[in-house]
């Protein structure tokens, strides 16, 4: 998304994850989406690649994510894994075991 023009601040719940995203010169830091406190209608678009399958609440990430939306934008998700069995057999451990990033975009102003 930097690549095409676009403004890209991510957050991750993993510092390995964050070091690397920061060595692609990305803007991302080791908080989550709550704790960044994202204000409302601020982003053209919101993507989440292999994130979702690992929230204990996904639904409430979703509102979360669809409110920092501004009318109109986009909320494209990836997701190889549709019912995670690894999340049941791990649990907690599963959430916090993975290293995913969540990326926020904002089209550049010309």
């Amino acid at each position: 998304m930097k690549q095409l023009g676009c403004d890209v601040v991510g957050v991750a719940f993993d510092g390995e994850a964050a070091v690397t995203a920061h060595e692609f010169g990305l803007d991302v830091g080791l908080w989550s989406l709550y704790e960044r406190g994202f204000a409302r209608a601020t982003f053209d678009a919101v993507m989440m690649g292999h994130v979702i399958e690992h929230l204990p609440g996904p639904k409430t990430t979703l509102r979360e994510c669809l409110s920092t939306l501004k009318p109109g934008g986009q909320l494209p998700m990836l997701t190889s894994n549709a019912d995670p069995g690894g999340q049941r057999h791990f649990g907690r451990e599963w959430v916090a075991s993975t290293r995913r990033i969540t990326s926020t975009s904002s089209r550049r102003q010309a």
